[in-house]
């Protein structure tokens, strides 16, 4: 089963601490799908396999496909807590 990861990535400034995410990438609507199906060729079904899918879009119109998003039914979630 692939899952969404988070989609923003720490980076370091010279001289500094690290910084969150730049404001185009906080902004936009694309997820990062990590992992295959078995219902998908042997060579996608990997962890380390990467794809992007396109979230909710929340400055799309209600009324729009775009307002919600893709969806597959090869996606899903995983619950995860720390001990």
């Amino acid at each position: 089963m692939a899952y969404q990861v988070s989609s923003g990535l720490l980076r370091k400034i010279p001289g500094g601490e690290s910084t969150g995410p730049a404001d185009e990438d906080v902004f936009t609507n694309l997820r990062v799908m990590r992992g295959g199906s078995f219902q998908e060729d042997w060579t996608i079904l990997r962890l380390s396999n990467r794809a992007f899918l396109a979230g909710p879009n929340p400055s799309a119109q209600m009324t729009d496909e775009a307002y919600y998003g893709d969806s597959s039914a090869k996606i899903g979630f995983r619950c995860a807590a720390n001990p």
